[in-house]
């Protein structure tokens, strides 16, 4: 299984097992992961797995949140409606609210697709989450006790103000059970593409072009990047919050 689709797996996952808050979150996800790979390494092509093993968990959650409920009806008409019955598409891995900028920027250095949303009204941004496979983290908790965030229809984490940002990233690394993946662009969430270094001088610093050779290109904001004392010093704040580091 590639990266990408990994990814995906993971984020599915991720978004349903949360609303139960298992124990080990992370194992949880793994083990549904492993499975749609194992079955994908097989005969099965990787699509189908992935909607076999996702419909799945997403049929196990909405039991276990519909017996919680205790018959309440306006529950279960937000947890039937509201949690995607097939596998959704790709979308963000998290919808941060308005207070959460800095918390976004960071996961996304971590390799995770934050959309960032300051000034959004409540109801639009709670609209976005409607069969979405993105947790949603909020610091208002006023919003996480409307019915469909606390009915779990919607997945969402409520981060504490008494951090500062770093100590937010590290809280939802830890709560969620986040791997470090590949890094994406910190201004917009883009992907990072390789590129050749003679492609891209003209737009590489003077002082900067003798000594590094290796530069990357987001895909959606076409920024350039490299890995100078800016990359250095983000690289040193993630490796508190990822023992054993990453890179490029």
């Amino acid at each position: 299984m590639n990266e990408t689709n990994l990814d995906h797996c993971e984020q599915i996952f991720r978004s349903l097992l949360w609303r139960l808050q298992p124990a080990e979150l992370a194992d949880a996800v793994e083990r549904r992961s492993a499975e749609v790979c194992g079955m994908a390494d097989g005969a099965t092509p990787w699509e189908a797995a992935l909607y076999i093993v996702s419909r799945r968990t997403r049929d196990e959650t909405v039991a276990e949140l519909l017996a919680r409920s205790a018959g309440k009806l306006r529950s279960r008409r937000l947890i039937e409606t509201t949690i995607a019955p097939l596998p959704p598409a790709a979308g963000p891995d998290f919808h941060c609210d308005a207070a959460l900028g800095g918390l976004a920027r960071w996961l996304r250095a971590a390799g995770y697709d934050a959309a960032y949303w300051p000034g959004i009204d409540d109801d639009d941004l709670l609209r976005k989450m409607i069969g979405s496979p993105a947790i949603l983290l909020t610091t208002d908790r006023r919003l996480c006790q409307r019915g469909v965030i606390a009915s779990r229809a919607i997945a969402a984490l409520l981060v504490s103000v008494e951090h500062k940002k770093r100590g937010q990233f590290a809280d939802v690394v830890a709560r969620l059970g986040l791997r470090r993946r590949s890094p994406r662009c910190m201004a917009c969430g883009g992907r990072l593409q390789a590129v050749a270094k003679e492609t891209v001088r003209d737009r590489i610093p003077p002082k900067t072009y003798p000594w590094r050779d290796d530069y990357y290109i987001c895909e959606s904001c076409d920024r350039l990047f490299w890995q100078g004392t800016h990359w250095q010093r983000v690289e040193a704040e993630l490796a508190q919050a990822f023992p054993g580091g990453f890179a490029f």
